[in-house]
């Protein structure tokens, strides 16, 4: 790592302000940031780092006085690729500091997946792989909202924004004709919407045990766990720590669910137990979520036919040396069979699709 480029640390408005604009006419920049989350529900941004070639800086958005607006305005900038890895989180942040998502993002490990490799890679291994320098992740989890921060911890988040953009450069000339289909699968996947807040999203993260609910049960828990992640959001604390998984599932299992929320050591108990006595109607995508956590009505689907198109995707995946989820995943599959709409029907993957089942006609 020694021609690595020196780092500026970015503390004033004037000299953010000359390093971004030495960034204009940059046709793409790596982008990483660095946050804290381990006990709070929104993350808190703690550092910026960008790079372009031989122009590395490191940014800190929390010195008091430091206006991020031009920055703000080299990430928005639409002309500019934004280069990510696992960018998820990444774009959560700037969605809820700047309220959108930029355009023209591409992620690394998506990028990865159209060269036929794992779905999770992570950044040192895909810049081990395709660099054959594996990056020091030992800072990964430090405190990154102490200051001052160590030589050792600016040096690592340095390195990170160093090996992305060169980790870019590798993958977007091995890329070729399926630039687009990276591009298109990366801006399916960055948008507002994705990361919109809505309580009633948390029901996808929630995981019922095994064993089956009274229908009535179910409304509860998906109530009491909307309930929760609003309650959670507004307090800016983890979910779990407000009320755990099992002790939600003691609530709507008790054979008196009001004496299980009194027992709770929470001062919200009040709004738990108005949401007992007065359940809100479920909407019709609520019920759907019931009705499908509970008693799963789709039928048995043809093994036969699945494994058709399993096989056909694998056929699609090898052809053009894509990770085989990326062409489609189970749940595609499934929704293939059932004749509903499904990623292989829109796209990048329609032709491709319609290609391997005219084949096979």
């Amino acid at each position: 790592m020694n021609d690595m480029p020196s780092a500026l640390w970015l503390t004033t408005n004037d000299a953010l302000t000359r390093f971004c604009q030495s960034l204009e006419a940059a046709p793409y920049i790596a982008l990483d940031t660095e946050f804290m989350r381990r006990t709070t529900y929104h993350p808190k941004l703690c550092l910026l780092q960008i790079c372009y070639k031989d122009k590395l800086a490191l940014i800190d958005p929390l010195i008091e006085g430091l206006d991020l607006t031009p920055l703000q305005q080299l990430i928005y900038n639409p002309r500019i690729i934004k280069v990510v890895h696992a960018g998820s989180q990444d774009m959560e942040i700037l969605y809820k500091r700047w309220g959108s998502v930029p355009e023209n993002v591409l992620d690394t490990q998506i990028m990865a997946m159209f060269l036929g490799l794992s779905d999770n890679i992570g950044l040192s291994t895909l810049c081990e792989a395709q660099l054959g320098i594996p990056l020091d992740k030992s800072q990964q989890n430090i405190n990154w909202a102490k200051r001052p921060l160590s030589p050792k911890a600016m040096q690592y988040a340095a390195n990170d924004a160093v090996y992305l953009a060169r980790l870019f450069d590798a993958l977007y000339e091995k890329l070729g004709a399926k630039r687009t289909w990276a591009q298109e699968e990366c801006a399916t996947l960055f948008k507002d919407e994705t990361f919109e807040f809505s309580p009633k999203n948390a029901w996808k993260k929630f995981k019922l045990p095994p064993h089956s609910l009274s229908k009535e049960n179910a409304q509860l828990l998906y109530c009491c766990v909307v309930l929760r992640e609003a309650i959670a959001a507004k307090q800016n604390i983890l979910p779990k720590r407000l009320i755990d998984d099992m002790q939600l599932m003691a609530i709507v299992n008790a054979q008196d669910p009001e004496k299980a929320i009194n027992a709770l050591t929470i001062k919200e108990r009040a709004l738990f137990l108005d949401l007992l006595h007065n359940p809100p109607a479920l909407e019709a995508y609520e019920e759907k979520w019931v009705s499908r956590k509970v008693w799963p009505t789709r039928s048995a689907l043809p093994r036969e036919k699945f494994k058709k198109i399993k096989q056909h995707v694998a056929v699609i995946a090898e052809k053009y040396n894509l990770y085989p989820t990326l062409v489609a995943t189970k749940k595609d599959i499934e929704k293939t069979l059932q004749g509903k709409p499904s990623r292989l029907d829109q796209g990048w993957r329609a032709p491709l699709w319609q290609s391997q089942e005219e084949a096979h006609s």
